[in-house]
């Protein structure tokens, strides 16, 4: 199988992991909202995970990050407001993406 098509797998599942974890922190913590903020996933720019991405997720590959590097903000495409419940999906994004051999990192601040 070629780097790209496994990639899109790595990222299937990366994107899927990050969904359940938000939804399950929200389903845990139904009326929690503080804090309010964001959360992220910092690749290094040259990743050939940015590349694809930018193929199989154009709406969602994120954008350079700062002062370098790529970010893919709220990779769970939750629209809570929970910074935790952001984060909780961030890291879960991460975590594949480390597993499948690629270096990266959750990030979150409060708004």
């Amino acid at each position: 199988m070629s780097q790209p098509l496994e990639l899109k797998d790595v990222l299937d599942r990366a994107f899927a992991a990050a969904r359940l974890a938000t939804d399950q922190y929200v389903a845990a913590h139904p009326d929690e909202w503080y804090p309010c903020g964001f959360a992220w996933v910092k690749l290094k720019g040259n990743s050939p995970v940015v590349k694809a991405l930018k193929k199989f997720y154009p709406e969602r590959a994120g954008h350079p990050g700062y002062p370098s590097g790529w970010e893919v903000w709220n990779p769970s495409g939750h629209m809570t407001q929970s910074m935790d419940a952001k984060f909780f999906g961030a890291e879960a994004f991460a975590l594949v993406l480390k597993d499948a051999g690629y270096e990266c990192r959750a990030e979150s601040r409060m708004d």
